[in-house]
């Protein structure tokens, strides 16, 4: 037999390790989005723009980057700043494993509360308040929820229905039960002494 050592199947098989990776692979691709989407220049080539020339790209993410900001910026418009926020709190919960078995549920909460966000934004803001006229406020994702809502609810009743999902989503994805807090915040208060 010659004297090359096989790989220790432990290692390679081992789920924790597995874990790490995909949750690292999530949080890096996370922090790449944030600096494409920072660095976003509607002049790059993108999904609609397409540049045979040899113009310099000015995204910091390259050509890979240019592509994915214009895509996130185009479907969320500046509510596209959530994704990364999204993806980090996944990635996060994928390295964290047993300990943390709610990355689903983070997952799913974390899209509607980006929707959720893209939608308020396409209702505030006439124009993008970040990127501007060459971006759909709320990207397309919010302007068609946005406009959907207020033909059934008007701008009111859009506005009420949007806060409260998004208050939703946010407690799903903290796992934090508020009843439980409120409950002991009330007892905890009832003990004080009164000053009488």
């Amino acid at each position: 037999m010659s004297g090359k050592k096989s790989p220790d199947p432990t290692l390679i098989s081992d789920p924790t390790l597995t874990r790490d990776f995909l949750g690292i692979g999530t949080a890096g691709f996370a922090l790449f989005a944030l600096i494409s989407m920072i660095s976003y220049s509607p002049h790059d080539p993108s999904f609609h723009q397409f540049s045979s020339q040899g113009n310099e790209i000015q995204n910091y993410g390259g050509l890979v980057g240019s592509y994915l900001a214009d895509g996130l910026v185009r479907v969320f418009g500046t509510g596209a700043f959530a994704f990364p926020l999204v993806a980090l709190l996944v990635g996060w919960a994928v390295i964290r494993g047993q300990e943390f078995r709610r990355w689903p549920v983070v997952l799913f909460f974390g899209s509607i509360f980006l929707v959720t966000l893209c939608s308020l934004l396409a209702l505030q803001f006439a124009h993008d308040p970040f990127f501007g006229k060459d971006v759909e406020t709320g990207g397309l994702v919010g302007a068609y929820i946005s406009q959907g809502l207020v033909l059934w609810l008007s701008v009111v009743g859009a506005h009420l229905v949007l806060i409260l999902i998004m208050f939703v989503a946010l407690l799903a994805m903290s796992g934090d039960r508020k009843s439980t807090r409120l409950n002991s915040s009330h007892t905890d208060i009832s003990r004080m002494p009164s000053s009488a």
